[in-house]
């Protein structure tokens, strides 16, 4: 048990070390001018090589959400196939289907056209659920003899989790809701 928290805090260690290499010297750089879009916080002020770059850069992102969109959206239209009992075969059937999915992305697309209130909606909604509240539930139910201590800690961590994600989903339901008034 010690060596696995040892992996652990070393881990932890080794992704902070890389996060902070990134983002300290853009914070240094552009301050409290970041935008949520780091591209668009990007000034090139007329240079014409700081121009190609970020076309460059523009055009590598475009290519890697492209192809990425492929290997995301697939398990997603594998799943509702097998749901309705589409054949998984190459056939007629999975075209309206998917065309459908691509449809339903595309009208949520157009419809709220910045991204920024729907990435804190999904993180509100699934990532306060998944780092707070069910590892300390599935811990709470999978383990028995769990201490008092131990239990009270992990139902705080749970209620703190439950807070966080309902006041996140409230704050991005009104920034979704500023977009359309």
């Amino acid at each position: 048990m010690l060596q696995v928290s040892n992996f652990c805090v070393l881990g932890v260690g080794w992704c902070r070390k890389h996060v902070s290499a990134c983002v300290n010297p853009r914070f240094v750089a552009y301050g409290k001018n970041i935008t949520s879009n780091i591209l668009e916080s990007v000034k090139y002020e007329g240079h014409d090589a700081a121009a190609v770059m970020l076309d460059i850069m523009l055009v590598l992102i475009t290519l890697h959400l492209l192809l990425s969109f492929v290997i995301v959206i697939n398990p997603v239209s594998q799943s509702f196939e097998e749901f309705l009992s589409i054949p998984q075969g190459f056939g007629v059937k999975r075209y309206p289907l998917r065309t459908a999915i691509m449809c339903f992305i595309l009208g949520i697309g157009e419809l709220i056209p910045t991204f920024g209130p729907i990435l804190s909606l999904i993180g509100g909604s699934t990532i306060t659920a998944l780092t707070f509240v069910f590892p300390c539930l599935f811990y709470l139910r999978i383990e028995r003899n769990i201490p008092l201590h131990i239990k009270v800690f992990l139902y705080e961590l749970i209620a703190v989790g439950i807070f966080g994600g309902v006041a996140s989903n409230y704050s991005a339901i009104n920034d979704i809701r500023k977009v359309f008034s």
